[in-house]
């Protein structure tokens, strides 16, 4: 077990936050100039994906190692919030979305409230038995859930990533947004979970848990395309 550390922690789901958000405005930014009725270089547009997929598999990595140095509890806030602060720079900034007063003020309020985690909230939590939590019946219950709504939300959203690049058609379906949100939230916070184990477990239980993660770390990945070309 890797000696804990808030403040590298904290750190690592920062940086991965600006990464996730800099994934979609990859294939977000060239989707705007499309609608605009500009064309892009040919040779540009086959590296979007593909760029695309390399900050997915940089945004994996911090958020599985940021989980070794510290509890979730401190890296999801610390990540989402990040996200949304990146999200609002970025994004208004390139003028593809305008942000409004009060959702300005509310992202601030949620930065600052995530960013004083580290000082009132979880502290170092050396030596934590992951194995053992789960064991208690709660645990069991939300685990479970959140595998039912992460499959199948994922399973929509890999039905949707072929209607789009396959069919070549825009996705119609009436709860798209709805879908890919939950899809994104249950994988995001199973993954960051599973994370836990790869330090802490052997055998089956750790091909068990490598399963897990890379079936939700291939659902947020189509779910970060579909987010920057159709939501």
């Amino acid at each position: 077990m890797l000696h804990q550390n808030i403040f590298i922690a904290s750190s690592l789901a920062l940086l991965a936050g600006c990464c996730q958000v800099l994934a979609v405005l990859i294939l977000a930014y060239p989707e705007f100039h499309k609608g605009k009725g500009n064309k892009l270089n040919a040779s540009l547009e086959k590296v979007l994906v593909p760029l695309n997929i390399l900050f997915q598999f940089i945004v994996g990595a911090l958020n599985t190692i940021s989980t070794w140095f510290g509890p979730v509890s401190i890296v999801m806030p610390m990540r989402i919030s990040s996200q949304l602060l990146f999200n609002m720079l970025f994004f208004e900034s390139l003028g593809i979305e305008e942000f409004t007063k009060d959702i300005r003020v509310g992202t601030f309020i949620v930065v600052t409230a995530a960013f004083n985690l580290p000082l009132v909230g979880p502290t170092v939590q050396q030596d934590q038995n992951v194995v053992k939590i789960l064991e208690h019946w709660p645990s069991e219950v939300w685990a479970l859930l959140l595998t039912v709504l992460a499959v199948m939300s994922g399973s929509y959203s890999i039905r949707f990533f072929f209607i789009k690049f396959r069919g070549g058609g825009n996705i119609t379906h009436r709860y798209k947004t709805s879908i890919l949100l939950t899809a994104h939230v249950a994988c995001t916070v199973l993954s960051t979970s599973i994370s836990k184990f790869f330090v802490v477990t052997s055998g089956y239980a750790l091909l068990s848990a490598v399963i897990g993660f890379l079936f939700c770390s291939v659902i947020l990945l189509v779910v970060a395309i579909l987010q920057a070309t159709e939501v």
